[in-house]
């Protein structure tokens, strides 16, 4: 390869240099777009709030398993309640 033949080379392999990326700019455009986001969902996809109906009465479940797989569900008092009584 001669002078002329490097110098083509050189030319084809140069990258240029991109342009500077302003990161800072990029991170709050992603922040505004993410909270803009959770806005506009929260806003028409809002949850009618209905209270919660729990219902208790002071007693657990437990589920108990036999060696063959066969289970069932069985309430039974707390241990607190067990310990006072």
């Amino acid at each position: 390869m001669d002078q002329r033949d490097w110098e083509l080379l050189d030319k084809q392999l140069r990258v240029p240099n991109p342009a500077r990326r302003n990161n800072g700019g990029m991170f709050l455009t992603v922040v505004a777009i993410f909270f803009a986001g959770m806005t506009l969902g929260g806003s028409l996809f809002a949850h009618e709030s209905k209270p919660m109906r729990i219902a208790s009465n002071n007693t657990g479940a437990v589920m108990v398993c036999d060696h063959n797989g066969a289970c069932q569900i069985r309430s039974h008092p707390p241990a607190v309640a067990a310990l006072v009584e």
